[in-house]
């Protein structure tokens, strides 16, 4: 649903409270600073923490899993625009169409990822960053005041066939996941003895996911209010 500035500012105060209104407005003016200044476009500047901490110039490419915008609040933008490359993967298909026109040097997908290929429902909400595959995470947030737009049958393939597919020689630096709930069954769906990435961006919290990664070979190095980064140990 488009709405202007206003009414977006509106629409954000009736769903989080004037609270918590205050506090998301000064993250967007801090990332309006940022993203002018080219440092940061993540929502908390998760691409910075690994562009200080990994080297900016080490990620050459990437697999971008519900990157929702092509720039704003997008963990690998930064490193598109520094040269790496990789296949951002979209289900709602106006953003995906959005993004193939922002990056049109990466590999862009409208699908939706999961352990195993079928096809899901896929509950698209107003907001559309609360849009998912989990019946459970969409009825919590139209609980919370976000507004259902309507249900669409999506295509679901595995993080397996995305590497399969269209990743060359493993050249895969980062996995960012951002799946409003459906995290764990994406990580469950690909061959990690067989397939790598230097660094793990993730928003699902829990100690299902920690254990999975930990079992597969990544530690948790930071984790901030929304999303946890996980590195590669086992080289």
């Amino acid at each position: 649903m488009k709405r202007n500035f206003v009414q977006d500012l509106v629409f954000k105060y009736r769903l989080y409270g004037p609270k918590y209104f205050v506090i998301f407005s000064l993250i967007e003016i801090k990332r309006i600073i940022l993203r002018t200044l080219k440092i940061s476009y993540s929502q908390y500047g998760e691409d910075r923490w690994i562009a200080n901490n990994i080297g900016k110039d080490k990620i050459k490419g990437y697999v971008d899993i519900g990157a929702n915008e092509a720039i704003k609040f997008n963990n690998t933008y930064l490193f598109y625009i520094n040269g790496a490359r990789g296949v951002v993967i979209e289900p709602i298909k106006d953003l995906y169409e959005e993004i193939k026109k922002c990056r049109p040097k990466d590999t862009c997908l409208n699908i939706g990822l999961g352990d195993k290929r079928c096809t899901k429902n896929f509950y698209r909400l107003d907001p559309h960053v609360k849009s998912t595959f989990s019946k459970k995470e969409a009825d919590k947030a139209i609980k919370s005041g976000c507004k259902l737009v309507d249900v669409q049958k999506i295509e679901i393939k595995t993080l397996q066939d995305v590497f399969g597919k269209y990743i060359k020689k493993n050249k895969v630096d980062l996995i960012s996941i951002d799946a409003e709930g459906y995290d764990y069954e994406i990580l469950k769906g690909l061959d990690w003895k067989k397939y790598r990435a230097k660094v793990i961006i993730i928003e699902d919290r829990s100690k299902e996911i920690d254990s999975f990664l930990d079992n597969n070979g990544y530690k948790l190095a930071y984790r901030n209010e929304l999303n946890s980064i996980y590195l590669d140990y086992s080289k």
